[in-house]
């Protein structure tokens, strides 16, 4: 897992077709597990990706790229945690705040990075848990300004693998999320970036279902929104602050190709998979609460 110290990952041309955005659906499932086992919860426990829709492709998680490396360009006083349902598996605790935006950040050569590649990839979980996320402070920390609250990443995924597409969900469905894509990896750090993409806070759209974490006050629902390059791309720099409502979010990549206009229903029809699911468990639930 991770890329190579000193590797150089090919570099990308910047794409002749402006990036997109566009819906897809989220297919889920409650395993009943975590810290506490079984667990009732649906929205404090382990939720466990199982496929998308993206247009008229179906993908199973395992065809997804997760996180695999991570570089901290700045966590200016935002007070940016590795997050986690309350009895969900997975991490939850505080990012060291940087005084500075790093210049050239190294991938995966501090434990913040390593936790966030853990928190967004679930390399060490059986599953993709959505109920683990990054969570930056819309409030951020103390008295800090909207400036200073801004938090950045870079990431690759499947260990440097290329990929067209980016899979985001955002817990709260009210934050904008900025994004620049990385065409070139060189000397443990990206070397190329390109144009700013954004999301903002009225493109989500709802994944299905809700979370309630450490750091939040109560279940939250949680949108999604897929990102298409039109071309190959080597990773992403992703960028929040307390100015744009501070996103908490997921993500996961994939190569799909062209983009073509989801079915009719696909993306509905998914979203009620999940639900049933979740209807489902409640049922179970009360019936071994009798």
């Amino acid at each position: 897992m991770g890329l190579l110290a000193g590797g150089v990952l090919a570099l990308f041309t910047k794409p002749a077709t402006a990036a997109s955005l566009f819906s897809f659906g989220t297919d889920f499932s409650h395993p009943g597990a975590g810290a506490a086992n079984p667990c009732a919860s649906n929205t404090k426990c382990d939720i466990a990706l199982n496929r998308v829709a993206v247009g008229n492709q179906n993908l199973d998680v395992g065809q997804l790229l997760r996180v695999t490396d991570a570089a901290l360009v700045s966590n200016y006083t935002g007070g940016a945690s590795l997050d986690k349902g309350d009895w969900a598996a997975g991490t939850s605790q505080y990012l060291q705040q940087e005084a500075d935006e790093v210049l050239k950040p190294q991938f995966n050569t501090s434990s913040d990075e390593l936790g966030i590649v853990e928190t967004l990839g679930n390399h060490q979980q059986p599953i993709f848990n959505l109920n683990n996320m990054i969570n930056t402070e819309d409030s951020g920390q103390g008295n800090s300004s909207a400036e200073d609250g801004v938090f950045t990443v870079d990431l690759l995924f499947g260990s440097g693998a290329s990929f067209d597409t980016l899979l985001f969900w955002e817990r709260g469905q009210d934050s904008d999320l900025r994004l620049k894509p990385i065409y070139e990896v060189a000397g443990n750090q990206a070397t190329s970036v390109g144009q700013e993409i954004a999301i903002s806070a009225i493109e989500w759209d709802d994944a299905g279902y809700s979370t309630d974490t450490a750091e939040s006050n109560g279940a939250e629902a949680v949108g999604s929104k897929g990102v298409y390059f039109g071309s190959l791309i080597q990773g992403v720099r992703v960028m929040t602050s307390k100015e744009l409502a501070a996103a908490d979010f997921k993500v996961a990549a994939a190569k799909t190709g062209k983009r073509t206009v989801p079915e009719p229903g696909t993306v509905a029809g998914i979203a009620l998979s999940g639900a049933l699911m979740v209807a489902s468990r409640r049922r179970q639930v009360k019936k071994e609460g009798k």
